[in-house]
């Protein structure tokens, strides 16, 4: 047999100690983050019920959007033709309205003067 080193042996449990200590730093690390995680789980549970609830309200409006869309998109062949129809009334009110800021004999009509504030009493 192969004579026994003590040495070794007590180099290995002066080891211990501090593995332990290690171990319980570890541990308590672990904790905290199981902690953190269960927080978190609740408030990914708060969210989903939160978001199923906002999703229940709002299912119904699809329908809505819907019908909103079609009435858009009829609507829209009107209003181009409408838009087209105003189009030479704009064109001749600008013409109007230029022509009535002119004097009869074809000049620009003077500016009126701006009212005088009156005077404060001191």
């Amino acid at each position: 047999m192969a004579p026994f080193d003590l040495g070794a042996v007590r180099d290995a449990v002066s080891l211990l100690p501090r593995l332990l200590q290690e171990l319980r730093a570890i541990h308590q690390a672990v904790e905290e983050l199981n902690q953190e995680v269960r927080l978190m789980r609740e408030g990914v549970e708060r969210i989903h019920a939160e978001t199923r609830v906002v999703g229940e309200a709002v299912s119904p409006l699809d329908q809505r959007l819907n019908e909103v869309g079609v009435a858009v998109a009829r609507l829209e062949p009107k209003i181009a033709e409408v838009s087209d129809a105003i189009h030479p009334l704009r064109r001749a009110t600008g013409l109007l309205t230029r022509r009535n800021s002119r004097d009869g004999n074809g000049r620009s009509a003077p500016a009126e003067a701006p009212a005088e504030a009156p005077e404060r009493e001191r």
